[in-house]
């Protein structure tokens, strides 16, 4: 979120939100001209990303509403949180205070349903592969649709908090930024652990020459299972990556130090975490054949499009 000037009344837990920022021009400048074509990239690759997702028919349909939640929070953040953050880093004057209001709200909004679903990612994968069968008899689409509903609900709520009593909310942010990473981590690692003995498992078996049952090929069945397991790794990783930085942040502000002894780093922490939705659109087109085929195929009627404008 932008910048919050924290200072914890004696007698009151409720926090202050105010726009006095410690920053020289300079930094303004570098911090907009980072975010300005940041959402750029945002706005564009997430909407290519989503046309993607409503054309191609690879994907089990709960994933596409999982990486079809994420890119549309993504989409979001270009398309409010980021113009918002850029008019504060440049706007002076009583206009900021609610232009930040209305940034803190809609970072932490988007950002907390990005990393409940990043997560829900990591169990959704682990599901899969220890269900086999059964995953899609219990993983539908309605109930991931329900799901990523809750995680709506329960960002919008903290994010309204946020601005209302910021210090107790800070602490539920910081909770849930490390259970979440926890939970990623654990899923990740047991996803490892149980594919590396499938392997065990096709090596003992290719080394006695022994026909697979019906029931083994489907666990070692998983070509398409990494991929998507890649992907979603990838996701995570660079989601990391940016909030790492945000979430030392916070950690530093609940022990008492205080925003203005490290503005810039707080305002690169926010710019980082950011900067996250503009790179989710190249790991999807990357990782993911479905969505570059069909983010191919919308690119290409754009551009006849264009041409067949430009012709008449």
């Amino acid at each position: 979120m932008p910048s919050l000037n924290i200072s914890k009344d004696i007698n009151s837990t409720d926090q202050v939100v105010s726009c006095i920022r410690n920053l020289e021009f300079y930094q303004r400048i570098f911090l907009a001209t980072l975010n300005i074509p940041s959402a750029m990239i945002t706005l564009i690759g997430n909407s290519l990303v989503i046309l993607a997702l409503l054309k191609t028919t690879s994907l089990h349909p709960p994933s596409k509403v999982f990486l079809g939640s994420l890119a549309l929070t993504d989409l979001c953040v270009g398309v409010v949180s980021q113009p918002f953050y850029v008019m504060i880093l440049l706007l002076q004057g009583k206009i900021c205070l609610y232009l930040q209001i209305i940034a803190i709200i809609s970072i932490t909004l988007f950002g907390g349903v990005s990393l409940l679903t990043v997560t829900a990612i990591s169990v959704d994968r682990l599901l899969a592969l220890k269900m086999m069968l059964r995953y899609k008899q219990v993983v539908t689409s309605r109930r991931t649709r329900f799901t990523v509903v809750i995680f709506w609900l329960v960002s919008v709520i903290i994010s309204i908090m946020l601005v209302v009593n910021s210090f107790i909310i800070l602490h539920i942010i910081c909770t849930v930024l490390l259970l979440c990473t926890v939970t990623s981590t654990f899923c990740y690692a047991r996803i490892y652990n149980i594919l590396r003995h499938h392997q065990n498992q096709i090596q003992v078996i290719h080394v006695q020459a022994a026909p697979l049952s019906e029931g083994s090929s489907s666990l070692i069945a998983t070509s398409q299972y990494k991929k998507t397991v890649s992907s979603a790794i990838w996701v995570q990783g660079v989601f990391l990556a940016c909030y790492s930085p945000y979430l030392f942040a916070i950690i530093f502000i609940l022990t008492g130090t205080s925003i203005s002894s490290f503005p810039f780093f707080w305002e690169l922490a926010v710019s980082l975490v950011l900067f996250n939705s503009s790179l989710n659109p190249f790991i999807f087109c990357w990782k993911i054949y479905g969505v570059r085929k069909a983010a191919k195929d919308v690119i290409k009627s754009w551009c006849w499009f264009v041409i067949n404008s430009t012709c008449l």
